[in-house]
C-alpha cells in the first residue's frame, strides 16, 4: 500500500504514513493515536494550534456548504435545468473566487476552467475505479471520449 503522490509534503515518506494509517479503522482512531504518539508520521501534517485549526475547519465547512447548494434555472419557454452546484470556483484577474453557475456557463474562460477541472475529476475517478469490472462500460466510454477529444487536437 502506498500513499498517493502529493499526499505528504515534499521529501517525506508517504509509505510510512500509509503503513501507520492502515493500522486504524477510522479517522477518529488515527487522531486519538496521533495526539499522544510523538512518533506518528502524520503528526507534523496536522495543525495543533486550536485557534487556527478551528478557523481552517470553519473554512472547510463553508466550502462544503457552497459546494452542495443546488440551483434550478428556468429558461424562457418554461424548460428548466437543475444543477448540482450553484457555484463554480474559478480564477481571474481578481484571484480565485466563487461565481454563479450561470456566469460560468456564459463566460468562455470560466467555462473552459470548469470543463478542464471536470475532465481532471473524471480522469481521477477512472483511475480510482477502473479495476472494478462493474465499471468497465463507464471506463470504456471514458476512453472513447478521451480519444475523440484529444486525437482530433
Amino acid at each position: 500500500m502506498r500513499a498517493a503522490r502529493g499526499a505528504a509534503p515534499h521529501g517525506r515518506s508517504p509509505d510510512r504514513a500509509s503503513t501507520y494509517i492502515s493500522k486504524f479503522k477510522t479517522p477518529a482512531e488515527i487522531l486519538d493515536d496521533t495526539k499522544t504518539n510523538s512518533a506518528s508520521p502524520i503528526k507534523e501534517y496536522l495543525n495543533w494550534d486550536d485557534t487556527l485549526a478551528a478557523e481552517e475547519y470553519r473554512l472547510q465547512q463553508i466550502k462544503n456548504i457552497v459546494n452542495h447548494i443546488e440551483v434550478r434555472i428556468v429558461y424562457s419557454g418554461g424548460e428548466s435545468k437543475t444543477f448540482d452546484r450553484a457555484f463554480e470556483y474559478v480564477s481571474d484577474s481578481e484571484g480565485r473566487q466563487y461565481i454563479p453557475i450561470q456566469t460560468a456557463l456564459s463566460n468562455e474562460e470560466y467555462k473552459r476552467q470548469v470543463l478542464q477541472r471536470a475532465w481532471a475529476t473524471l480522469q481521477g475517478w477512472v483511475n480510482r475505479y477502473q479495476e472494478y469490472k462493474e465499471f468497465k462500460p463507464v471506463v470504456e466510454a471514458y476512453k472513447k471520449v478521451e480519444e475523440s477529444l484529444f486525437v482530433s487536437q
